[in-house]
């Protein structure tokens, strides 16, 4: 069969033509291979975390908790598919290095069954007043398997149930203080006065307030 140039240069376009082609669907098979590669490696290599943001009755490290029976609060940092809590355990210490340690000296939970990750009562004996207490918490992910423990967080209870006894401090200037220990007695302004109370006599009335001496002379009848 005789072919003219003309011929040999057309089949010769075409075949490179098919020959790119080929290359480019074959390029884009491997770009999508390795995306998905990646993704697959980046989700291998990305264990779920520990519970974080660790609350005490909805605060982080409080002072003075005046609840007996304060709520625990975390959350999850696990991003994979489907990621969920099955189960939790709190502990509570005295010291921070019993809980690492693994032997907390005031409560531990023990593992609880359950999804409930805020408004965890604290179940463990009477705290005492005035007492910092350290607490974790470690839990389970969907397949059973435990996450990393929480960092060490506290809180610190207030007076509760102490009886005790204090006075109120503040600034006063020299004529309230003169004013103060003269030994003067509480009256009430000519507005607020009842009917028929003169006003040089105490009443009980909580609306009534301190006046200088100058005042209740120019009120007195």
């Amino acid at each position: 069969m005789h072919m003219t140039s003309s011929n040999l240069l057309h089949r010769g376009s075409a075949a490179s033509t098919g020959v790119r082609n080929r290359i480019r669907v074959t390029g884009q098979a491997l770009t999508g291979l390795a995306t998905t590669l990646c993704l697959a490696s980046a989700f291998a290599a990305s264990p779920a975390g520990k519970p974080a943001h660790l609350t005490c009755d909805s605060m982080v490290d409080p002072l003075g908790i005046d609840s007996a029976q304060p709520l625990f609060a975390w959350q999850l940092t696990d991003s994979g598919f489907a990621a969920r809590q099955t189960a939790y355990r709190v502990e509570v210490a005295t010291k921070p290095t019993l809980l690492t340690a693994g032997n907390p000296d005031v409560w531990d939970s023990g593992r609880i069954t359950s999804d409930k990750s805020f408004g965890v009562v604290y179940g463990g004996p009477e705290l005492a007043a005035s007492t910092r207490y350290y607490w974790r918490v470690e839990a389970w992910d969907k397949d059973g398997k435990p996450y990393p423990a929480s960092d060490v967080s506290w809180w610190e209870t207030g007076l509760l149930k102490e009886t005790w006894k204090a006075k109120w401090i503040g600034y006063e200037d020299p004529e309230h203080r003169a004013v103060r220990k003269s030994g003067a007695t509480w009256i009430t302004n000519a507005d607020g006065a009842p009917e028929g109370v003169p006003y040089n006599v105490t009443p009980t009335a909580s609306r009534f307030s301190p006046l200088r001496t100058s005042e209740v002379t120019s009120l007195s009848r």
